[in-house]
């Protein structure tokens, strides 16, 4: 492992330790000027899995704006952040990939207008459709 890995890893570890502190020192950590700056430094640091998941949703569905799906992503991350428990011995990367995931899903769900029972509908009667052809 070269240099710098091992000292992002470091610096990461010091930012999850103290934002645990923050957390259960403070009743409304969330509004802590400390608190969100220290997640900001965790965003900045995680942002490339945002980008990688935008970027593999968008070839999933093209019909939704990459910079929209990185918004989308972002919303994901820091509640990623919100809720990741360090103690856990789970990857970072790992948990918040969901989160991100799940954001992305979510967000492209309020702005269709069709509800998914259509759709399925719509997608069954096609490939039956399909057949005849």
């Amino acid at each position: 492992m070269n240099k710098t890995k091992k000292h992002k890893i470091k610096q990461d570890t010091e930012l999850w330790k103290n934002l645990d502190n923050i957390r259960s020192s403070v009743s409304d950590f969330q509004s802590n000027k400390e608190y969100r700056e220290i997640r900001s430094k965790l965003a900045e640091l995680n942002y490339p899995i945002v980008l990688k998941l935008a970027d593999l949703m968008h070839h999933k569905y093209p019909e939704t704006e990459k910079d929209d799906l990185q918004g989308f992503g972002c919303l994901g991350l820091l509640d990623a952040i919100d809720k990741f428990d360090p103690y856990k011995h789970i990857q970072f990367a790992t948990f918040a990939t969901y989160r991100i995931f799940g954001s992305m899903f979510d967000e492209m769900r309020k702005l269709d207008w069709v509800p998914r029972l259509t759709r399925q509908r719509y997608a069954k009667v096609e490939k039956e459709r399909e057949k005849f052809i």
